[in-house]
């Protein structure tokens, strides 16, 4: 299988990426004001670029496209909780991978 084809090692996009900086900063917001507005927008037009995704990502596209379907009040309270939960999941699976190629580099003679 072509590796942009493979979930485990398919790239990462500048689309994915897009994604991604959007669910953080709409996770991270307190207030909803215009700019949350703007960004669930910009998420809209984002995500059916993000259909083929590395795997680690399909929680937090997954939980982004129920915060962009929601249409009223409580159903976008709680998918804001769903991909704030997904946003976390997935900047913790990034640091782990990040350190554990520290340690493998750590552990490699010069």
């Amino acid at each position: 299988m072509p590796p942009d084809q493979d979930p485990k090692t398919r790239p990462v996009t500048h689309s994915h990426k897009a994604m991604i900086a959007l669910a953080t900063a709409l996770s991270l917001e307190v207030v909803q004001d215009d700019n949350h507005s703007l960004s669930l927008r910009c998420l809209a037009r984002v995500l059916p670029r993000c259909s083929i995704i590395p795997v680690e990502l399909v929680p937090l596209r997954r939980a982004a496209e129920t915060l962009v379907a929601a249409s009223d009040r409580g159903a976008r309270s709680a998918a804001l909780v769903r991909l704030t939960q997904a946003v976390r999941r997935y900047h913790q699976l990034v640091a782990g991978a990040h350190i554990d190629a520290i340690r493998k580099q750590a552990r490699k003679p010069v």
